[in-house]
């Protein structure tokens, strides 16, 4: 998923706290809202407040969504969030926002999990006879019948 991909997808997706959401969505989203806030908090801390009060629902969603893909309830990622408040008052338990980043970092369980599909390769399961599988060199999906794939050009056959 390309950067602008993510930036869409987390503010399409900016209410939805069931499914789940690949590494490169969360990572990049992570990315630009801290560029987008450092470079907020250069012209006025107000206006990064603003911005930090605008992206928080659809930041709690995609992380939220990212803990799911690695098969967890999504309130641990909750802890990034008390770790980052407790940072302030307790350096020991600002430990806990490290905990919920690299519960983030983790790869997701493969194939589908109890909180949906994989977020890196759809499944056409649901209609009988159609399968998907992947390119073996850059992991896009393939659909039947393709002879190269699409992304890297590998052949298929």
């Amino acid at each position: 998923m390309s950067i602008s991909e993510a930036v869409r997808s987390v503010f399409s997706n900016y209410t939805k706290f069931s499914g789940r959401s690949s590494r490169s969505e969360f990572w990049w989203w992570f990315l630009v809202s801290t560029l987008v806030s450092l470079a907020l908090l250069l012209i006025s801390p107000v206006v990064t407040v603003i911005w930090e009060l605008i992206v928080i629902v659809p930041t709690l969603a995609v992380g939220w969504r990212r803990i799911h893909d690695t098969n967890l309830a999504g309130p641990f990622y909750l802890l990034t969030y008390i770790g980052s408040i407790a940072l302030v008052t307790t350096p020991l338990l600002g430990l806990l926002q490290i905990v919920g980043l690299v519960l983030c970092a983790r790869r997701g369980t493969p194939g589908p999990n109890r909180f949906g599909p994989s977020p890196l390769a759809p499944s056409f399961d649901a209609e009988p006879g159609f399968s998907s599988s992947s390119c073996p060199t850059c992991g896009k999906m393939v659909l039947p019948g393709q002879s190269t794939c699409s992304t890297c050009g590998t052949s298929l056959t």
